[in-house]
């Protein structure tokens, strides 16, 4: 199967390429001879090995001879091994003898590009890619950079890959899909899915599916753009965080290595052990579906099954079955995965419909009543953070040298997180811009 790609008449997406090439490359002839070839040479020839013996009878209705699986008769063919030696002897021939390097102005060049290959690159490689091609009619061999810079190359299986040709007669590529299947653990359950990079001159994309046939469920491989986000950040220096509450996309958060997890709703214990030891960072925003839960629970309570008028809470309160079992995960957890020793930060995500303008001080309090002390839900909103971001040497405690604004409440805050509530005097950057129930941001009497 040729396929000559030209991406200025093609309109598709890549997604949609590689549904289509990968369904008539699967159902192609050449597909099916490159399998068989394969076979062979294993001493797995399938016309032998999967041969079903049958026998005649008589129709007693119509009288009609017809044929029948027999599985008392023995299969008494034995494959044999000609195809592997052919291909063995003519391997041999052609590829055993040392390849020979020649560069004529620069020695020291040809030394590179010899060290670069390895000294196993003859029998590993080269002999392989013989094999492959005598099997299949074709062999890929593909180069790479690993992940410490190192040149690296490794054999396509021509069964797997789809070349993309610019031209007919096969001299450059515009692209080329492989796809490949992979044993996964989800759960408790292990199965297989399918892996499948599309190779162009500027990128690779990466998707993966869950079943094999017409039109091919792929969708985006979520884990390995997590990997490139995570790995890309830190080779900048740059922190980077991800919203994941359900499973398995937290454990990919956590694999690829996230400094910190909004949400992590539907987390389990072992997910927290696994953040406390590698120093993720979790944001639970407890206030956003607990607030939610509530407000619909109220709403539902209210009005039984009868539609509101409002249409946003309408929308809201139909994902009421997923608010209930969130809310509940949080009450009956949380305290179980800060005792892991977790870094726990403080945030709400609160961008929801009628969320309370100041919701901070509800999430805090939220923590206590799951099981913290209110000195430890304000560490968490305080030196928690700074140790995060890497400024705790410049911020996140009331101490000598370090930069602090300052909010002072009514009552003792170490006894009581509701205290939160009535606040007294607010300073920010080291200016006065509340007090006693006045606002002085932009006045003159900011200035302490």
């Amino acid at each position: 199967m040729d396929i000559v790609f030209d991406p200025n008449k093609n309109r598709m997406t890549n997604m949609q390429l590689c549904r289509l090439y990968m369904d008539e490359f699967v159902r192609s002839r050449e597909r099916r001879w490159m399998l068989d070839g394969e076979a062979y040479y294993r001493v797995d020839n399938p016309e032998i090995m999967n041969r079903k013996m049958y026998r005649y009878r008589a129709d007693k209705t119509t009288g009609q001879i017809e044929r029948v699986l027999d599985k008392s008769k023995p299969n008494n063919k034995r494959a044999h091994g000609f195809m592997h030696l052919l291909v063995e002897d003519k391997v041999n021939y052609l590829l055993a003898k040392p390849y020979t390097l020649t560069c004529e102005e620069s020695e020291e060049y040809l030394a590179m590009v010899q060290d670069t290959l390895g000294k196993g690159f003859q029998d590993r490689r080269l002999m392989r890619l013989g094999v492959s091609a005598s099997n299949a009619g074709i062999a890929w061999l593909h180069p790479y950079l690993d992940e410490d810079g190192g040149f690296r190359t490794v054999i396509v299986p021509p069964e797997q890959g789809i070349p993309l040709w610019r031209d007919n007669d096969h001299e450059e590529l515009d692209g080329f899909i492989w796809f490949y299947d992979v044993q996964v653990i989800e759960g408790q359950e292990q199965k297989t899915v399918t892996k499948v990079e599309y190779w162009l001159p500027e990128a690779v994309a990466y998707y993966v599916s869950d079943s094999e046939g017409e039109g091919w469920d792929l969708r985006l491989d979520s884990e390995r753009y997590l990997d490139a986000a995570v790995d890309e950040c830190h080779r900048r220096g740059i922190k980077c965080g991800v919203h994941a509450g359900t499973n398995p996309g937290i454990q990919m958060c956590i694999d690829a290595g996230f400094d910190t997890i909004e949400h992590g709703t539907f987390m389990t214990l072992d997910h927290a052990k696994q953040m406390a030891e590698k120093g993720i960072a979790w944001t639970p925003t407890i206030m956003a579906y607990t607030y939610l839960y509530e407000l619909c629970k109220e709403n539902i309570e209210k009005n039984g099954d009868a539609p509101v008028s409002d249409p946003v809470m309408q929308k809201e309160m139909e994902n009421y079955e997923f608010f209930e079992p969130a809310y509940k995960a949080y009450r009956d957890h949380f305290k179980e995965f800060y005792d892991t020793g977790v870094t726990v930060l403080a945030g709400t995500d609160m961008v929801m419909y009628h969320s309370p303008l100041l919701p901070l001080p509800r999430e805090l309090q939220y923590m206590v009543e799951y099981g913290i002390t209110p000195v430890q839900a304000v560490q968490v909103a305080t030196s928690n953070p700074a140790k995060v971001l890497g400024v705790e040497k410049e911020r996140g405690l009331v101490a000598e040298g370090l930069d602090a604004d300052l909010l002072v409440v009514g009552g003792d805050l170490s006894r009581d997180i509701t205290r939160l509530k009535d606040v007294k005097f607010v300073t920010l950057g080291g200016k006065r811009v509340f007090e006693d129930g006045i606002r002085y941001v932009g006045t003159g009497n900011m200035f302490m």
